[in-house]
Parts: structure tokens; C-alpha cells; sequence
């Protein structure tokens, strides 16, 4: 420790050393942080960007400074639990789970197999969990996925002049929900079926449309090998096989009645319990259908 705390003053030793980016105290060039497995344990102990290259003249680490950043970050990963998903560290789960997706990776669901986006991989298991972990400050509203949260939050709650629509007579506080009803009213559906004339916005809604006419089913069930036309009805159909079911009866209590599809339950409701309210999935407050 002495040593590492004595300058370096002759000439000679000036030239053929550096300064420690992290003590600042002279060393010997060694470019410590080029090492991307070191990097990222510093990075992880000072929970700091750092950042490399070419051009930076303090690249380099002395070895006290670097057994310290070793022995830290020993100890935070000794002392810090790690959230597991089906057993396994959550890195770990990501990695031997990963499908690729075009340019990006998702991830597959160990519960109902469904091929998720990694940032959405917490609000999808928080739907199987039945919890709703993030509250909105401004109403009651709680939801299951933090982007849902966002979504609502620049939807409800959103300060801002009002925006008249120019088509029609509806008025928006904000930009998104402005935007979001010009594209679904008022937006030119220039994408025409030829077999019977239904237009849409988007060429993936045309495609999806045609399967009507082809009548293929490319989507199979990997339990039991029936197929189908859209992913929403093969990841109603896997409910079946994983007893997920999200729709709940709020009257029939006693024995609780649940289904897999949210037409099921307003048919259920329709006829069963005419003028009680129907719930919506992913809300905490009753909305009728009309």
C-alpha cells in the first residue's frame, strides 16, 4: 500500500507510466479497462457509465484499485438477492429463452409458451401472478405492466390544449390520444381485399385479413397440434391447456365462475346478469361494453 501511494518522480518513470482513472495516483500503462469483464464489474460496483476508446488517455487501473473493485464486487453479488424466474438468475432465464425476432430477441413464457418483448416480459408474468404492481398517482387505476402505466397516464391524465378533432366532433387533451383516433376514424384505408372489397389501414392487416379467403392456419399449437388462423385465438386456445382464465364473474361468487375469452364472460353476463356492470381486463374499475 505504501508503494502504490509513492509518486514516481524521476523522469524515466514519468514516461513510462500513466494515471489510475480511479485514484488518479501514477502506474504503469496496463489499459485495465479494455477488458470488457472488468469494465462492467466496475461499472456494476459504482453503478456509473464508463466509457472507452481510442482516444482516452486513462484507460488504465493500478492493481490495488483493481483488487478493491474485485473484492466489491464480490461482496454485491454475495449480498444482493437475484430474481429468479422458473429457477433460474433472470439473465440466465433470458438467454437459454430467446427467439429472435427479425432484428431483436424475445422471449418465451414458461407458463403459457406465448413469445413476449423482453421490456413486457415483467408485465406478462405479473398477468399470470394476478398483480397489478404499478399505480397510477392520479386515479385508482393499478396495472400490471409499466408501459401500461405510461400509455395511461399520456392518455388520462395528460395536461395540454384542447384538440379539436376537424373531422368530427370529439376533443382530445392530448396528442396521443389525438393521434391514436385520427389513425383508427379518420385515416385513409388505402389497402383494398380484391376478393371482397374490406379496406384497411396497414398492409399486416390485409395479410391478416386474406387468411379469411385462404382459409391457412400457419399457427400450431406445440400440446396438441391444432392450428390456426391468428395469434390471439391460439393464445386463447393455449388457456385451455395452462387453466389460465382472466375473465371473472363478480356475481357468481359461490363457486366462482371464470373464462378464457372475454366473449365467453359478456355472454355470460349478458344473460345471467343484465344491468351488472362488465369488466374490463386490466382495470380495476367496472366499464360497460355497451
Amino acid at each position: 500500500m505504501e508503494q502504490h501511494q509513492q509518486p514516481l518522480n524521476s523522469d524515466k518513470d514519468s514516461q513510462n507510466s500513466t494515471r489510475c482513472r480511479l485514484c488518479t495516483d501514477r502506474c504503469p500503462p496496463n489499459n485495465a479497462l479494455w477488458n470488457r469483464d472488468f469494465r462492467e464489474k466496475l461499472q456494476d460496483v459504482i453503478c456509473e457509465w464508463i466509457s472507452v476508446g481510442q482516444y482516452h488517455n486513462a484507460d488504465s487501473v493500478c492493481d490495488p484499485c483493481r483488487s478493491t473493485v474485485e473484492e466489491f464486487h464480490q461482496y454485491k453479488k454475495n449480498t444482493t438477492p437475484q430474481e429468479l424466474i422458473n429457477g433460474l438468475p433472470k439473465k440466465q432465464y433470458f438467454k437459454q429463452n430467446r427467439v429472435r425476432n427479425g432484428l431483436r430477441y424475445d422471449v418465451r413464457c414458461y407458463v403459457c409458451e406465448a413469445v413476449v418483448p423482453r421490456r413486457r416480459f415483467d408485465g406478462h408474468m405479473n398477468r399470470h401472478k394476478g398483480l397489478k404492481p404499478y399505480p397510477c398517482a392520479h386515479c385508482e387505476e393499478r396495472f400490471p405492466c409499466r408501459q401500461n402505466l405510461i400509455h395511461h397516464t399520456a392518455r388520462k391524465h395528460a395536461d395540454g390544449e384542447a384538440m379539436p378533432c376537424p373531422d368530427c366532433d370529439q376533443v382530445f387533451t392530448n396528442r396521443i390520444a389525438f393521434m391514436d383516433h385520427r389513425a383508427r376514424k379518420h385515416a385513409e384505408r388505402k389497402y383494398v381485399c380484391q376478393v371482397c372489397g374490406f379496406k384497411c389501414r396497414r398492409p399486416h392487416l390485409l395479410k391478416s385479413h386474406m387468411r379469411i379467403h385462404s382459409q391457412r392456419r400457419d399457427l400450431v399449437c406445440h400440446l396438441c397440434g391444432k392450428s390456426f388462423k391468428w395469434k390471439m385465438a391460439l393464445s386463447v386456445h393455449l388457456r385451455t391447456h395452462t387453466g389460465e382464465a382472466p375473465y371473472a364473474c363478480h356475481v357468481c361468487t359461490d363457486p366462482a365462475r371464470k373464462f378464457v375469452h372475454r366473449n365467453m364472460y359478456v355472454d355470460h353476463m349478458r344473460r345471467l346478469h343484465l344491468g351488472e356492470p362488465i369488466a374490463r381486463l386490466g382495470s380495476s374499475k367496472d366499464a360497460s361494453t355497451g
